[in-house]
Formats: C-alpha cells, structure tokens, sequence
C-alpha cells in the first residue's frame, strides 16, 4: 500500500491503474475501495465504492493458490499483508481482463441501495404489526 505522511490518501497500483483504500475516519476500511481519489472517504459518493469480495469468482479464487507460500512476516499484520497483496492481485486480474469496475461499483450500490430499501420497508412493516397488536416491546425501532 502506498501512503503520503499525511495518511489517509493509501492506493494500490493494479495493472497501472490506482485503485484508492477508502478511509473510515483515519482507518482504512479492510474490504472497501474507490476508483476515484476523491471518494476514499466513508461518507463520499458511494457509487464509486467496491466491495472486493464482490468481484467475480474468476478474479478472486486463483489468488488464494498463489499467496498460499508468500510470507509477510509474523505477528497481527501478517493477515493484513495478505489481504492487501490478494486485493491488489483480484484488481490486477480484472483491469488486465477488460472488466469494467466502475460498472460494477455502480451495480453493487444499486443492489446495496435496494436491499436497504427492502430492509426499512419491513422494519416499517414490523412496528405498524406491533403497534396495531398492542406490542410495546423494545426490539421494535421507533
């Protein structure tokens, strides 16, 4: 991962291309990146925010054969190492095939757009059913 002094500006360089860690105040977020430096913040545009482990299954399934030997040290960071180099590699593997990233970050937040959508409805759902039936139990959300 290359970092500024500054931090919170972290990229990874996958097949020429940079791939920016997105940044939940001043951690980088372990799953989450942006194609555009200006959205590597939580709370930027989240259509161009990609969940790696949503990539196709091509991209990601050769990684873990090949990082299988690779040492990167001992100690809690090791399994960070690792994920960073296996993210780094899926990115590389899917800019080299022609695999349009950005189509797929805007794809994932529809997707994550409307499940959230159908979560709030059925919570919605829930507190009018116990309201209705007299219900005041706690676990309902208003």
């Amino acid at each position: 991962m290359n970092e500024s002094k500054k931090g919170r500006d972290g990229w990874l360089m996958c097949g020429g291309r940079r791939i920016y860690h997105i940044y939940k105040q001043a951690f980088p977020m372990t799953y989450w990146y942006a194609l555009d430096a200006a959205a590597n913040r939580e709370d930027s545009d989240p259509a161009s925010h990609l969940d790696v482990r949503t990539l196709p299954a091509k991209y990601r399934d050769p990684i873990d054969e090949r990082l299988a030997g690779m040492d990167c040290g001992k100690g809690p960071l090791n399994a960070a190492c690792t994920d960073i180099y296996r993210h780094q590699e899926q990115f590389r593997l899917a800019i080299e095939d022609g695999y349009d990233l950005a189509a797929h970050a805007t794809d994932q937040h529809r997707l994550l757009a409307e499940e959230w959508e159908r979560d709030r409805l059925a919570r919605t759902e829930r507190a009018a059913a116990a309201a209705l039936a007299g219900d005041d139990d706690d676990d309902v959300p208003f």
